[in-house]
């Protein structure tokens, strides 16, 4: 059985849902699948993205900005 409970406010769980409810958080999630990604190829790869949706998205994602691949 599960530690959370989603019926609380501050629970981890419910901040997730939050995050990926959002149609161009699970566009990006699928786009990582494969892996980390520079933010350029990302942006690429997902057509119609503006830079300031894949900002915003990127800054929103639990722990801050992922950090760019070599």
């Amino acid at each position: 059985m599960s530690d959370f409970d989603v019926f609380l406010a501050d629970c981890p769980a419910r901040s997730t849902l939050d995050l990926i409810a959002d149609t161009w958080s699970v566009v990006v999630v699928f786009g990582l699948g494969r892996g980390p990604q520079r933010y350029s190829d990302l942006r690429d790869r997902i057509g119609g993205i503006s830079n300031k949706m894949l900002t915003q998205l990127r800054r929103s994602a639990p722990g801050g900005p992922p950090r760019a691949t070599s």
